[in-house]
């Protein structure tokens, strides 16, 4: 009981040293203090602050590790202020590359489509940073190109697009056999063999070709989509710009001005103190 009262007068009287503490300085710390709160909010009106946008887009060619080096360089370039390279990879001008402060892409795995054959594809979240937000259409053109445009991703989807087009040209040859055997069929109502009326049974001829056109459509789609990245969602032009609001600024440089203001008082009594230590001690009897 009796160090529960002894803790609550230490409480009160740290309390009323504080308060005779801020009531004796209040000038001076009122003055920090204001002094904080205009610096805050004149950093808020003078530092450019970035619109932030976000882009959706898929791929299957390209990786996570590709991706990483990608945002890796560009920011590299951001960083050096090297906006000339940055500004020919993006097709931009130098001032408008100027205007970039971060690029980050992030990926999300998910399966698309289940009837193709390579069917998982990689969702991307491209994310940039620019103070200029009528910079972001032109931005997102570039950035796609530049995607599309990297040495092993160019090869991959040559290849695919290859792939597809002897794959509908083989297609497009067997239809055209199964044209002429229901020509052929059309033509004579007689059937010599047993296997050959297996071939040129018309029931089975029309299901063949049906068949056919369905592959041959899904490989003219694969083909018409074959690009190394698609858009699922562009970036959004924002009117406000992101970073801490103005009040934020005004609680950060009240609170700066608070321990800019003890800092001082301390300083100035350390050099009091220190002042008086060093005076001369006067002898009474000289």
């Amino acid at each position: 009981m009796q160090q529960t009262n002894t803790d609550e007068i230490d409480l009160k009287e740290l309390s009323v040293s504080i308060y005779l503490h801020f009531k004796r300085h209040a000038k001076l710390v009122g003055s920090f203090i204001l002094l904080g709160i205009l610096l805050a909010l004149m950093a808020f009106w003078l530092t450019p602050r970035p619109f932030a946008s976000k882009m959706v887009i898929q791929s299957d060619i390209l990786t996570e590790s590709i991706t990483d080096r990608i945002a890796e360089t560009l920011n590299g370039l951001i960083d050096e202020n090297n906006v000339s390279e940055l500004g020919t990879r993006l097709s931009l001008t130098q001032l408008e590359a100027s205007a970039i402060t971060q690029i980050t892409i992030e990926s999300i795995r998910g399966v698309v489509d289940a009837n193709q054959k390579e069917n998982e594809k990689i969702i991307f979240l491209v994310t940039v940073r620019v103070l200029d937000v009528t910079l972001i259409p032109k931005l997102q053109a570039g950035l796609i190109s530049y995607l599309s445009n990297n040495e092993y991703v160019k090869v991959r989807v040559q290849q695919r697009v290859s792939y597809y087009r002897q794959l509908i040209a083989k297609i497009e040859s067997e239809l055209a056999s199964l044209d002429s055997l229901k020509s052929r069929l059309l033509e004579s109502n007689s059937v010599r063999t047993s296997s050959e009326f297996m071939i040129m049974d018309p029931s089975k001829l029309y299901s063949e070709s049906v068949a056919l056109k369905e592959k041959q459509m899904g490989y003219q789609n694969a083909l018409e989509i074959s690009s190394s990245v698609q858009i699922i969602q562009g970036f959004v032009t924002h009117t406000k710009p992101g970073g801490l609001g103005w009040w934020l600024y005004i609680i950060i440089g009240g609170l700066a001005g608070l321990l800019g203001s003890q800092t001082f008082i301390i300083v100035r009594w350390v050099r009091k103190e220190a002042g008086n230590s060093s005076m001369p001690i006067r002898n009474g009897g000289s």
